[in-house]
């Protein structure tokens, strides 16, 4: 059995029912019917309320609810959520750009441009900062103007620039992960290096830098030597201490008819060095005694050189070289006299033995053989690595000049030694020999811990009242050394 629409009452067959045209052309009349009707009534709507956009009145608050209204009657909308789409553009200082002041919609909906404005932007570049004050420094807060935050700024910027010890934490320390700064004395500390791009401090450097004098003791006597600050943070240091003890003096001796006859007389041995390293404290005091050179031999007949003092810096010694000996006889065989000993010894003489030069600088004299009288003139004992200086690497000490002769009623001979300049421009005492009526002095020594020269005089008069005088070694010496890269 057929049924019919809901709302329009359409007939609906059943699937068993037979097709009726009649029921088909009554749904065709509902449906015209009812469609007129509907399109009637939308046209008397548009009649009644207008179509121009200055008929309606809308309000919008950022998605409350929209109303629209007429003058006699107003239509709520549901509310609306606006979301704004913007785009950004490049403006340059002072540049003029165009804005839309309000917009129209027409009949469908559509939004125009009612009303434009042109906009010219200030020109902020160019303009002066008038009652621009810097004198605050303090920290810039959200209440602060553009012209008192930028005073600020420039305030903290300066206060900046004029630091110069505590920027981000700087010292001159040798702190970790800290920036560096120069002290008051525009120096600044660096650890002790490890690998081989670190920066090396002075302390690391001095090791290998060269031996500087530090101090010097020349004179003979007893001194204290204070240890200075030389790393000026009262650190511990390494000095070198090169000591020398004091020369010998030369012997003196004459020769004359009927009385000693064959002489000879040695030139005094250097005195002996000591060198040794050692730490010290800046503050500490230490002993230092200076040994005095042997003294003269002043005689009208024959003595034997003096010996030099002992040299000691905090209790380690260096001792003195010994005097020159003497040798008369009225024997050929026995006028032969031994050299002094020393860290350069002197050379033995015999007493007919031509001149030459004395040693120096450790070396290792010949002695004289005598045929005659199968003898030597032994040399005295030398120590040749006692003769350089390790620390200043310079070669050091000299033995005196000895001399020799012989005379009778008719013949005087007389030889001697003469001594080289030393690398320090002095020399040990040259001997002093005559075969005339004089008084004979000998050379004293003139440069450190070196030997006094021998005195001899030939002369057959015995009742000739003379005297000789030999040569006086120099005093000793204390150098004391540090290792500094910068004086």
């Amino acid at each position: 059995m057929s049924t019919t629409t809901t709302n329009y009452g359409l007939t609906k067959p059943d699937s068993n029912d037979y097709y009726n045209i009649e029921n088909h052309n009554d749904n065709m009349d509902i449906i015209d019917a009812q469609l007129k009707e509907n399109a009637d009534a939308a046209a008397a709507a548009i009649t009644s309320y207008g179509t121009t956009a200055t008929e309606v009145a809308t309000t919008n608050s950022g998605g409350s609810a929209m109303t629209v209204s007429r003058s006699d009657h107003v239509h709520g909308l549901p509310d609306v959520t606006t979301t704004a789409t913007t785009s950004e553009a490049s403006l340059a200082d002072g540049e003029t750009f165009t804005t839309i002041d309000s917009i129209i919609t027409d009949g469908k909906g559509r939004v125009t441009a009612k009303n434009t404005k042109t906009v010219t932007l200030p020109s902020f570049l160019s303009k002066a900062l008038t009652g621009l004050s810097t004198a605050s420094s303090t920290v810039i807060t959200v209440t602060d103007t553009i012209l008192s935050a930028i005073g600020k700024l420039q305030a903290q910027i300066t206060t900046h620039n004029g630091l110069t010890s505590t920027a981000h934490g700087a010292t001159s320390a040798a702190t970790p992960s800290t920036i560096v700064v120069r002290d008051t004395s525009g120096r600044a500390k660096a650890a002790k290096p490890i690998v081989a791009d670190d920066i090396v401090n002075k302390s690391y450097a001095d090791q290998f830098a060269p031996w500087s004098l530090l101090q010097s003791y020349l004179t003979a006597g007893t001194y204290v030597f204070t240890a200075p600050d030389i790393n000026g943070d009262a650190s511990d240091y390494k000095i070198g201490i090169f000591i020398v003890g004091g020369g010998g003096s030369g012997g003196a001796v004459r020769s004359f008819y009927g009385g000693y006859r064959f002489v000879a007389a040695s030139g005094g041995g250097s005195g002996h060095s000591r060198c040794f390293i050692m730490t010290v404290t800046p503050g500490a005091e230490y002993a230092v005694v200076v040994g005095a050179g042997g003294i003269s031999v002043f005689t009208t007949t024959t003595g034997a050189g003096q010996s030099g003092g002992t040299s000691s810096f905090d209790g380690k010694t260096a001792f003195g070289g010994s005097g020159g000996r003497v040798a008369v006889s009225n024997d050929t065989r026995n006028g032969v006299v031994s050299g002094a000993d020393g860290a350069q010894g002197s050379s033995g003489r015999y007493w007919n033995e031509p001149s030459d030069i004395a040693c120096a600088y450790g070396t290792i004299d010949f002695s004289f053989y005598n045929i005659m009288s199968n003898m030597y003139a032994y040399n005295g004992r030398t120590v040749p690595n006692e003769c350089f200086n390790p620390f200043s690497l310079e070669r050091c000490l000299a033995a005196g000049g000895g001399a020799n002769g012989y005379c009778d009623e008719t013949r005087q001979y007389a030889y001697g030694q003469s001594v080289p300049t030393l690398d320090d421009g002095l020399s040990a005492g040259a001997a002093a020999f005559s075969v005339t009526p004089s008084n004979v002095t000998a050379d004293d020594s003139t440069s450190v811990g070196c030997g006094g020269g021998a005195a001899l005089l030939a002369y057959y008069d015995r009742n000739y009242s003379s005297t000789i005088t030999s040569g006086a070694g120099a005093d000793g010496a204390i150098m004391i050394y540090a290792r500094k890269a910068v004086s």
